[in-house]
């Protein structure tokens, strides 16, 4: 099995909802005994979808040999602590605001694992923060709230953008991050942000209070908002950015949800998100791992070429194979593919570089993207698996 045939089982043995009623266990049982378990289970827990993994193995009745399942478990019972540590937090932060009169909105996956009994995998997206949004008016008060009650700022990264859409965060003891939103994007006004997540809302319970949660459009459509920011904005600093974990909120919605079509297909036509084939490509790809197929309305139009997942997994993988240590060559062939993925142009330079160093990063990205080209024109992945391809040679040797 190629690389490329390593994610296509990755992909298949993650996918939600129907499409995963039909499938052949057998076969899918067969195709992870003969798979580079070890490497597989390695690229699923640096795309963060551990947990997500390990429930889909489990409910497929597939075990894998020693060392990938002691692995794969170990990073799951890692995730799964993170996520407790969140939860308890967001629990304490509740009474805080309650005992304030604060009325608050979670968001996020802080929001979606509120509704494990509803939605399967729900829960399955491991997390370290909490995101919640307040009426505007209410949000320096929700602040001082914290601070009161010895949460502390999280260390500083540089200045706060104006504009953006939480405040700065602060942290608990342990260390979880607390983010106050006024809106849910920087095109969206906080009274309207607010209007959303309250409309149609659905109800959840922690701790005997008792929450409003954004409906399932809603949250559909924060977890495609926040991903297609990321992509847009984040992935010049890493392809931490762009992971099979941002799909997995959407793959869960769209599963065994229930999505108001007509208003994320106003919302796209409208232009929220630009540019909007990313959009729509994200949302064709969580149809996907959801088992269900998104409306043609939403899916039309986007470019065939716009973030192909299957491909872009592969290339991962090869690279991985390829350079399994940490290189400035590999972040470059890792860092400009997702780029080219997402249709940005190549990094060829960030503040700060002198001309030389602009220079050595321009050649640098420009042989990076072409290795990447080179690969999709030839619509073949091989590594060490099956030997097939060479791995691409570096300018920075």
């Amino acid at each position: 099995m190629d690389a490329r045939a390593h994610c296509e089982l990755l992909l298949d043995t993650l996918r939600l909802g129907a499409a995963s009623e039909d499938h052949d266990r057998a076969g899918l049982a067969d195709r992870w005994a003969a798979a580079n378990q070890d490497v597989l289970v390695a690229h699923a827990i640096r795309e963060g979808a551990d947990l997500w993994l390990r429930g889909r193995l489990r409910a497929e009745s597939i075990v894998l040999r020693d060392a990938p399942q002691q692995a794969l478990d170990a990073a799951a019972r890692n995730a799964r602590a993170r996520t407790m540590r969140a939860d308890a937090a967001f629990g304490r932060v509740a009474a805080i605001f309650a005992a304030e009169g604060i009325q608050m909105v979670p968001l996020k996956s802080t929001a979606l694992r509120r509704l494990t009994e509803r939605l399967a995998f729900a829960g399955a997206r491991a997390t370290s923060d909490v995101d919640l949004l307040v009426r505007e008016d209410d949000a320096e008060r929700a602040m001082d709230a914290l601070r009161a009650s010895r949460f502390t700022p999280a260390e500083k990264t540089g200045p706060w953008p104006k504009n953006h859409p939480h405040l700065e965060a602060v942290v608990d003891e342990m260390g979880v991050g607390i983010e106050v939103h006024k809106t849910t994007d920087r095109a969206i006004p906080p009274a309207e942000a607010w209007r959303r997540a309250t409309r149609d809302a659905q109800s959840a319970e922690i701790d005997n209070l008792r929450l409003q949660l954004p409906n399932d459009t809603e949250l559909l459509w924060h977890a495609l908002a926040h991903a297609h920011y990321d992509a847009c904005n984040k992935v010049a600093r890493s392809t931490f950015f762009v992971r099979l974990r941002n799909w997995l909120d959407g793959a869960v919605l769209l599963a065994g949800g229930a999505i108001e079509w007509p208003t994320v297909l106003s919302r796209l036509d409208a232009g929220e998100l630009q540019p909007t084939d990313l959009a729509r490509a994200w949302l064709r790809w969580a149809a996907i791992l959801g088992g269900r197929a998104a409306p043609s309305v939403i899916v039309r139009g986007a470019s065939t070429g716009v973030l192909d997942l299957r491909r872009l997994l592969a290339w991962r993988l090869n690279v991985y194979a390829n350079y399994p240590t940490h290189t400035r060559w590999r972040e470059k062939l890792l860092d400009e593919s997702t780029r080219a993925e997402v249709e940005l142009p190549r990094l060829r330079k960030i503040p700060g570089d002198s001309l030389a160093a602009a220079t050595r990063r321009s050649v640098a990205t420009l042989a990076a993207r072409g290795a990447y080209a080179a690969w999709r024109i030839r619509l073949a992945a091989s590594d060490r698996f099956s030997g097939g391809y060479p791995k691409p040679s570096s300018p920075l040797d």
